[in-house]
């Protein structure tokens, strides 16, 4: 960082081993997936990848995206056995820090299981939300997370949308 601070131009010799060694440690801080949601790891990814851009060099994250892939579908998976907020909001995080990190993810496996599990049963799910809480805001904001995920996945969910306003809308106004 020292010959770009002085405006001298960087060997490319240097870059090839700023490359390997960045490539490397950000793929290290993600060599077990519990680490996908550790915020000091995940700042620690950041820092490489800035020190990666001053360089102009481009990261092999091949590794880090075998493990953020896997870690959403098996997330997703185990989010279509049981659905719960914390899951949700977990994949959603992973997500969103992959994007921030720009590690690719391989969503087709996550895509599948959420159009057949989750998409296509999307009404039913939406009717045995609102049948069993009685707070329509969560149950709502809830809906919109699920569809959150499907965005995320390239799933066009802009006709459930409509959906669950309108029905959370009519539940807010029965009567009790």
């Amino acid at each position: 960082m020292q010959l770009i601070s002085l405006g001298i131009k960087v060997p490319q010799e240097y870059k090839l081993a700023a490359q390997y060694t960045l490539s490397y440690d950000f793929n290290e801080l993600f060599k077990e997936p519990k680490h996908i949601s550790d915020e000091y790891i995940i700042q620690q990814a950041q820092e490489i990848v800035e020190e990666a851009n001053i360089f102009n060099i481009k990261l092999d994250k091949k590794p880090a995206s075998l493990i953020f892939s896997s870690e959403i579908q098996n997330l997703i998976y185990n989010f279509t056995k049981k659905f719960e907020i914390s899951r949700l909001e977990k994949i959603i995080k992973i997500f969103e820090t992959a994007s921030k990190l720009k590690v690719p993810v391989d969503i087709a496996e996550a895509q599948n299981m959420y159009f057949n599990k989750i998409y296509t049963n999307f009404t039913k799910l939406l009717d045995a939300a609102l049948a069993e809480h009685s707070d329509t805001d969560k149950v709502r904001d809830f809906l919109f997370s699920i569809l959150v995920l499907g965005e995320h996945l390239n799933i066009n969910t802009e006709f459930y949308k409509s959906s669950i306003l309108r029905l959370t809308s009519e539940r807010i106004q029965i009567p009790n």
